[in-house]
């Protein structure tokens, strides 16, 4: 799960610095099928060669090597100190995924997931798996299992049971 939320923010991240161009191809992933080889009926390869004569391409949209808005003033990433303390100011915490969009909901998806990575593998908290569901941040839709953070000295079985975590 982990290993795919960070890889999952680099490609991101490297689209939304360098654009789509920047990912390198191994990265990407390939899919084969045993149909790649056969072509189709000659009614199919007819059809097709027909679509490709009166094909009109729609322009291409990629995404912007890098978006700055004019008037915007750019502000420092977080440092990794400040968002565990604000994070330990915040427990327990009920779904960590949800507080992150709280702390940025204009935030581009790739630091949000490197945000849930990072803190939800910090051992000064205890964590409980949630069930997965979908968050929508600025960018993108992710689903994603969050986690319910609770101090690290807490016991878990306790307040799985006990403590009903409002959303």
């Amino acid at each position: 799960h982990n290993a795919v939320t960070r890889g999952a923010a680099l490609a991101l991240s490297a689209i939304r610095r360098k654009g789509l161009d920047a990912v390198p191809q191994a990265a990407m992933p390939m899919f084969t099928r045993p149909q790649s080889t056969f072509l189709g009926s000659a009614s199919q390869v007819e059809a097709y060669v027909y679509a490709l004569a009166n094909f009109e391409p729609k322009p291409a949209r990629f995404p912007k090597a890098h978006k700055s808005h004019k008037g915007e003033a750019q502000r420092a990433p977080r440092t990794v100190k400040e968002m565990l303390e604000r994070c330990e100011d915040a427990l327990p915490m009920p779904d960590l995924m949800t507080w992150l969009l709280e702390q940025e909901p204009d935030g581009a998806t790739d630091e949000l997931l490197y945000w849930f990575s990072r803190l939800s593998r910090e051992k000064r908290f205890k964590r409980e798996r949630l069930e997965r569901r979908d968050y929508h941040t600025h960018e993108h839709q992710v689903s994603l299992r969050s986690f319910a953070l609770l101090p690290a000295g807490t016991d878990a079985t306790e307040n799985s049971a006990s403590t009903p975590y409002a959303s």
